[in-house]
């Protein structure tokens, strides 16, 4: 075993600095396991929640080989306290295999985006630990307090297993709690990736491809459990009560893109109901989801302006899911040869979101569409003059980054890359709600 000191690299420079870290770190409360990966300390250093925990506990742990990694938990610090030292981390909400179960047992599926998110993340966190050396090392997926999945090694009790193994089973689980089929058939191909670790580096791209192809990223939120009542069956008009039911009825019929549209179609139109709990809800409901499935329809099949009476309806994604999955360049291609915007080549995603805050800061009502601002609602942190813009996570070629400004509701972006110019796919309340 090493010396907790040679263990976390201690030496004069990292004492002084560590010593002014504990005087700006407020504690909260003790924590163990389940409720932790570890027992340790909630603590609050500035604005984020922080996870403390005692050095001595973490001799020869082999978290200590992972350094820089974004989806396998390494310390972010370490800092001095009378008697001994404590290793600093970002905090942990819970296991992903309990977000699993409470969306499986409840009325709540995985999200499309959240359901990338996932598996993206347990794919790069199983390549992280094998690049360490890691393969066999035992431990726990755990969701980051920002709606990041990583991989926790040495936690997770007697019956853990390694990265590998316990991504495969969460993946098939996430997949069977997701409606949308091009998630399923890339979640099938990750599956069979994750048995062969040592080639996964290989294929990252080629599977983060498809999966961005379903949707664009999007932080794990805390879904509620709703289990139905005294164990039956919920009705329709149960599950109708929100979007995600309606989206889950559908999604046995159309693809998970066309039933979540058709999901935020009903949300609209039933806000603009009278309902109430019982008596002729039913009715409503089927009337609702029959006028939703026919705005969305008429909606995909409009022409859009100026193509005139020769314009070809747009086809629904539904359509192509039984072939192989086009290219994410593809997906995103604008539909008209319309005039490129000013390029945005910046490798850096913050910078790259930043430019193109302010070029829709520029362009008001008249977006380039190859930007995707055109149709945007600009509200909230992303009409503030006085914006800050943050990274979440980057994936490459596509990065989530969140937009914050005094007064004004916090909202996450996902922009990608094509070529080389950075567009909006996709604008997020921080709670998870599309803006």
């Amino acid at each position: 075993m090493r010396p907790v000191a040679h263990a976390v690299g201690m030496d004069s420079s990292t004492r002084s600095a560590t010593a002014a870290l504990d005087a700006a770190v407020r504690r909260i409360r003790r924590i163990a396991p389940p409720d932790a990966p570890y027992p340790g300390v909630r603590a609050r250093e500035g604005d984020d929640e922080v996870l403390l925990v005692d050095a001595g506990d973490l001799i020869g742990w082999d978290g200590w080989r992972i350094d820089g990694a974004q989806h396998v938990l390494c310390p972010r610090d370490v800092m001095r306290r009378a008697g001994g030292h404590e290793v600093v981390f970002d905090d942990l909400r819970e296991p992903l295999d309990r977000a699993c179960g409470r969306r499986e047992e409840g009325a709540h599926g995985w999200l499309r985006g959240e359901a990338v998110t996932a598996i993206v993340s347990l794919v790069r966190g199983t390549a992280e630990m094998h690049e360490a050396g890691l393969v066999a090392a035992a431990g726990a997926w755990w969701i980051a307090a920002d709606g990041r999945p990583v991989f926790c090694c040495g936690s997770g009790g007697a019956d853990a297993g390694s990265a590998a193994d316990a991504a495969q089973e969460l993946v098939r689980r996430i997949a069977g709690a997701t409606d949308d089929r091009l998630v399923r058939l890339a979640a099938e191909e990750v599956v069979e990736a994750l048995a062969r670790p040592a080639a996964l580096a290989r294929r990252i791209g080629e599977l983060e491809a498809q999966l961005f192809e379903a949707a664009a990223p999007q932080p794990i939120t805390e879904a509620p459990a709703r289990a139905s009542r005294g164990g039956e069956p919920r009705d329709m008009d149960d599950a109708a009560e929100d979007g995600l039911g309606i989206a889950g009825l559908v999604g046995r019929l159309v693809d998970g893109t066309l039933a979540e549209a058709i999901a935020e179609a009903w949300r609209s139109i039933r806000a603009r109901l009278p309902c109430s709990r019982r008596a002729g809800r039913r009715g409503l409901v089927l009337a609702g989801l029959a006028a939703a499935v026919l705005a969305v329809v008429v909606g995909l099949s409009w022409p859009a302006e100026g193509e005139g009476e020769a314009a070809q309806a747009q086809v629904p994604r539904a359509s192509r899911a039984a072939g192989p999955a086009p290219s994410l360049a593809a997906s995103v291609a604008p539909a008209d040869p319309s005039p490129p915007a000013a390029e945005v080549g910046t490798e850096d995603p913050v910078a790259a979101a930043g430019a193109l805050l302010a070029e829709w800061d520029a362009c008001s009502g008249s977006c380039a569409e190859d930007s995707g601002l055109a149709g945007r609602t600009r509200e909230g942190a992303v009409a503030s003059p006085s914006r800050a813009v943050g990274l979440v996570d980057d994936y490459g070629s596509v990065a989530v980054v969140a937009v914050e400004a005094e007064g004004a509701d916090r909202q996450l972006l996902v922009i990608e890359r094509v070529g080389e110019r950075w567009r909006v796919r996709d604008l997020y309340a921080a709670g998870g709600a599309r803006s």
